[in-house]
């Protein structure tokens, strides 16, 4: 029998690329942590919060890779 994880046992799997799980009737995609990759941390207002999961919802993208390609995109504007 395949016992059932949680979100949170997936996050921890240092061996998981990716993996998918079942909520609210979509599957949600779970990016776990690579050597390429390093946590940032910050404040952002709630309107804006907002917006970029509505934003993520409707273009199907994990908040990660919206804010990789947020970022990307204004460095490049900046010539960096």
């Amino acid at each position: 029998m395949t016992q059932k994880r949680s979100l949170k046992d997936t996050s921890r799997d240092p061996l998981a690329k990716e993996a998918f799980i079942q909520g609210g009737g979509k599957k949600l995609k779970v990016v776990t942590a690579d050597n390429n990759t390093k946590m940032v941390n910050t404040r952002l207002p709630k309107g804006l919060i907002k917006d970029m999961k509505m934003a993520c919802v409707q273009e199907e993208i994990t908040i990660q890779e919206f804010m990789t390609q947020a970022v990307g995109e204004k460095l490049k504007a900046m010539n960096y």
